[in-house]
């Protein structure tokens, strides 16, 4: 286990600024397919994220769950299961909002968070989780037909 994953996973903001602080790890590099950014995320832990920003790192670069699949940081936390306050920390630094039709299909509160910044970055309509839900039902699928 690296120096930071321990401080993220043990929530040390002052260890993990000592890490990314001068003359340390750069905040913005990537080390063995993952970066500052990404083992924070994975911890989980808010502080972590907040730490590891507050030393510099870029909110709009991808991070890496592993070599071959670029995510975003909201991307990632999306698929980490969805910590609420991380995601509206992400929100709040201008993180990208991933396509609103990756956003998860059983998470209202997930739903109404992105939704929110959605429509205040953007400034257009955005189906409420309800909506979004009965359209998805509704929706139907063209069958072919054989000659």
């Amino acid at each position: 286990m690296s120096a930071m994953t321990y401080a993220c996973q043990s929530k040390h903001p002052g260890v993990i600024a000592a890490i990314l602080g001068k003359g340390g790890l750069s905040p913005n590099h990537t080390y063995s397919s993952t970066s500052p950014l990404s083992t924070a995320l994975n911890s989980g832990h808010l502080e972590a994220v907040q730490a590891v920003l507050d030393a510099g790192a870029d909110i709009r670069s991808n991070v890496y769950r592993n070599s071959l699949m670029p995510l975003t940081p909201i991307e990632l936390v999306l698929k980490k299961g969805a910590n609420e306050d991380i995601l509206r920390l992400l929100c709040k630094r201008g993180a990208a909002l991933p396509a609103s039709q990756s956003w998860p299909r059983s998470r209202k509160n997930v739903h109404d968070i992105l939704r929110d910044e959605k429509m205040k970055r953007e400034g257009v309509y955005v189906s409420t989780f309800a909506e979004a839900a009965k359209a998805r039902r509704t929706k139907r699928i063209p069958r072919m037909r054989c000659s």
